[in-house]
């Protein structure tokens, strides 16, 4: 905890001599990851996590490629480093949002804690997911538009709904409750002081509306993002990962 408040008081101290975006990846997302990490890791299974960083940072990379593309979310700051139109910042938070992710459920992680839960067979959550994204992708076909919830719904909002009512589901419910208040807190925070500093903005043209000047969407985002995360984690054996059924 000292180590985190030093860190945490260096980077005020140079916060001048940082872009906004630089420092709100250092101060909201890094060091917490890694005192998070450092306290919980002799429960959390490193092969797992490591899975899930590769994972969601590969999907990460495409989506925020192509939300860039589309007109979604746009970074007008001079001068922001960036690889292939995304700036290197969300490469690291690519990496680290995971971390914090798990190092947050693994706070209030409970083992054997069990909450009365419908579930259904894999096949028929597998086929109503399908069915969900095909009649999203008929319905954005036949209307030409695109919405920055429908893709949300569509990536992260199935894929939650299959690792919350899968038959072989193993999340800890109120761990998960907590994580998402939190995750959601923090993603509040870093929104707004990004779009108060002109890090970068969203484009209304895309939203269903805003709390404040926080979209809607970004609540949903980091709901279903932190479900589907710790869903891949939980689903992933806690051994011989790549040979055991996931």
């Amino acid at each position: 905890m000292v180590i985190a408040i030093l860190l945490f008081s260096i980077g005020l101290i140079f916060m001048p001599a940082l872009k906004i975006y630089t420092f709100l990846i250092i101060e909201a997302i890094i060091i917490p990851s890694f005192v998070l990490l450092k306290y919980y890791w002799n429960v959390i299974k490193p092969e797992k996590l490591y899975i899930v960083i590769i994972l969601s940072s590969i999907i990460g990379i495409i989506w925020d490629y192509f939300a860039i593309k589309i007109g979604f979310w746009y970074f007008p700051e001079e001068g922001l480093f960036s690889f292939i139109g995304i700036p290197i910042q969300e490469f690291i938070f690519f990496i680290f949002y995971p971390m914090l992710i798990i190092g947050t459920y693994h706070i209030i992680r409970k083992n054997n804690f069990t909450v009365p839960w419908l579930h259904l067979k894999e096949k028929y959550c597998i086929y109503l997911v399908g069915i969900f994204q095909l009649t999203y992708l008929f319905i954005t076909f036949i209307t030409n538009r695109v919405t920055y919830l429908g893709l949300i719904l569509f990536f992260a909002g199935a894929p939650s709904f299959y690792f919350l009512f899968r038959e072989r589901e193993r999340l800890h419910k109120y761990s998960l409750f907590f994580s998402i208040i939190i995750l959601n807190a923090i993603s509040i925070f870093i929104d707004y002081l990004a779009i108060k500093n002109n890090a970068w903005n969203y484009n209304n043209d895309f939203l269903i509306g805003k709390i404040g000047i926080i979209p809607i969407e970004s609540i949903f985002f980091t709901t279903f993002i932190t479900t589907v995360i710790i869903g891949l984690y939980e689903t992933l054996p806690d051994k011989n990962v790549f040979f055991e059924k996931w």
